[in-house]
């Protein structure tokens, strides 16, 4: 039996496949409830144990300055900066009812942006983006099912700040496992036209079959 290697990079990779995976199909269940309207939700963790991993090969391949060259880095380290900057004033003017909301949403767009760096990472040639890509794309069968079967009143769906965090039926709109219709929109707007491109030039017969279903649910 051939030996897996289960280094750091080879960690980074599975993660990064089940983080693609957990974020499309796991409903946004909040957490915590804030002052606010808005929760912290439980995928709003999902990003940590990449981040732990990207770290410690940076550390152990002394790569940081690699990481930290590109004029990309640079323009989203200073907005980082300057929005903190810009957070921090508003509460020390008291121009920011909810101070604790204000410090989430910065700490919502680190999160963000940090997933630029976790690419970097885990992207070390042209040759390792198909597997992610695929995954990605497997995703739009279970997710354009479910979305069918709720915009049937089958099954319900548990809404984001669209639908206030709450189990919904029989809604005029599907978002399948997404927090509203709009995620739900931008996540097909972004598999879609790979489908389309997929079922012309693919020629094992299975394949496009396979590839023309997703592509059908994605347009239901």
């Amino acid at each position: 039996m051939k030996k897996i290697n289960w280094s750091l990079e080879k960690l980074l990779e599975w993660e990064t496949i089940a983080f693609i995976t957990a974020i499309v199909l796991v409903p946004k269940f909040p957490l915590i409830q804030t002052t606010s309207s808005i929760p912290v939700r439980y995928d709003d963790f999902f990003i940590v144990p990449l981040l732990i991993t990207s770290i410690m090969i940076v550390i152990k391949n002394k790569e940081i300055n690699r990481l930290l060259s590109s004029r990309l880095s640079h323009m989203i380290l200073l907005w980082i900066a300057v929005m903190l900057l810009s957070t921090l004033i508003g509460i020390y003017q008291r121009s920011i009812d909810y101070p604790t909301v204000a410090i989430l949403f910065w700490l919502r767009y680190v999160q963000y942006f940090s997933i630029f760096f976790v690419a970097i990472t885990v992207l070390r040639n042209s040759k390792d983006l198909p597997k992610y890509f695929l995954t990605l794309l497997i995703l739009v069968i279970p997710v354009g099912v479910y979305a069918v079967v709720q915009r049937l009143a089958v099954l319900g769906g548990f809404g984001g700040a669209y639908y206030n965090y709450k189990w919904v039926m029989g809604i005029d709109r599907a978002f399948a496992t997404f927090a509203g219709p709009y995620e739900l929109a931008a996540f097909l707007v972004l598999t879609t036209p790979i489908l389309v491109a997929l079922v012309f030039h693919l020629r094992n017969i299975w394949l496009k079959l396979i590839w023309l279903v997703a592509y059908i649910l994605s347009i239901l």
